[in-house]
């Protein structure tokens, strides 16, 4: 019975150890793409502040205001679901360790313990 728990258990600790690995690689990502659309920051920005600046030569032009203001929408739309992104990446990661490690604990206790029983 000990070889099934410690095969199971190996299968299950690598299949975390895999997923884990996938999801750090996609909260590097998502950090990548978090720093491009940064609200202060982005390319996005510049063009906000400066159809500001045109906006305030021409307070009356509804069009420039319309374009700010889905400018600004995409911009806040893009950062928060990358901020929601992270923070459900975060926990997957946590999630997956923690599984990736008491699997390990499980596997390597039952193959020490196998190994013992050899021994005697």
């Amino acid at each position: 019975m000990p070889d099934k728990v410690t095969s199971a258990s190996y299968r299950i600790a690598l299949a975390a150890g895999l997923f884990s690995l996938a999801v750090l690689f996609l909260l590097l990502l998502n950090f990548q793409e978090m720093s491009w659309n940064d609200p202060l920051s982005s390319a996005n920005a510049a063009k906000i502040n400066g159809l500001t600046a045109k906006h305030r030569l021409e307070p009356d032009n509804e069009s420039i205001k319309k374009e700010i203001q889905v400018l600004d929408q995409q911009t806040r739309q893009y950062y928060f679901n990358s901020v929601r992104k992270a923070r459900t990446g975060s926990y997957l990661l946590v999630a997956g360790l923690v599984i990736f490690i008491i699997s390990l604990k499980i596997h390597l206790g039952n193959s020490s313990a196998r190994s013992r029983k050899s021994d005697k």
